[in-house]
């Protein structure tokens, strides 16, 4: 059964959805692309690997796939994946394994879809508080400044574990802030579209993550970002 959410949550998924289906029309939120994802930490290798259409899309603050280890049979989730650039990159080191990219923006998807060269990649419509995926299907679950967008991030982080495998892996990179946001950001109502106006402290992170269950918690690479921070955040579903 669906969450009960608020007029208010409703709304405000709405402008979220609305943004972003505009931005898979008019282009990523940077004016050159790919130098922004050298800086967040994607190789020379991963950017040329990427249909430009994919490369002017990026909308993240770091690189979630630096840095996994897989076998190639794993099944992966990429939970707010956008125009799909690091379900790309996941889906070309796989061998039998496979990608499920999770947005809420069916025009995002479909820009994934039309630029993706045939590599085969599963496009799920959903929201990240609410995943239309069963539980236990995943061995990590990647997500790329996505969990800043969830309303009500210790939900979205439950079923980010609701869906891992016992021994699943969490790796992202999202934002946090250290201490109270500028005013014009706090008395914007269009804010959390934009990213800024749902970023919340590291240790309310850390606190939801343990709450829900995850277990072997780390949070690092702490780079400014704009008027906030972006970290990585890797944590562990229990085996047991």
């Amino acid at each position: 059964m669906a969450a009960w959410q608020s007029a208010w949550e409703r709304q405000l998924k709405s402008k979220i959805r609305e943004r972003y289906s505009k931005q898979a029309f008019v282009g990523g939120l940077h004016q050159n692309a790919p130098a922004r994802m050298a800086e967040v930490g994607y190789s020379k290798q991963m950017i040329s690997f990427l249909p430009t259409k994919l490369q002017n899309a990026f909308s993240g603050c770091g690189c979630p796939v630096a840095g996994l280890t897989l076998v190639g049979n794993e099944v992966v989730v990429d939970l707010g994946s956008g125009a799909g650039i690091d379900s790309f990159l996941v889906k070309k080191e796989l061998g039998s394994g496979s990608v499920i990219a999770v947005d809420l923006s069916q025009e995002m998807l479909r820009l994934a879809q039309q630029h993706t060269q045939n590599v085969p990649i599963n496009l799920v419509t959903g929201d990240l508080e609410q995943l239309p995926l069963k539980d236990c299907i995943a061995d990590i679950v990647i997500a790329n400044a996505s969990f800043n967008l969830a309303i009500n991030k210790k939900t979205a982080y439950k079923e980010a574990l609701r869906i891992l495998k016992p021994g699943g892996k969490l790796a992202a990179w999202d934002l946090i802030r250290v201490g109270d946001l500028p005013k014009e950001v706090l008395e914007n109502p269009l804010a959390h579209t934009t990213s800024l106006g749902g970023v919340v402290e590291e240790e309310t992170i850390l606190t939801a993550l343990r709450a829900v269950g995850f277990t072997e918690i780390k949070i690092r690479g702490h780079s400014r970002f704009s008027l906030v921070f972006a970290v990585s955040i890797s944590a562990r579903r229990s085996s047991i």
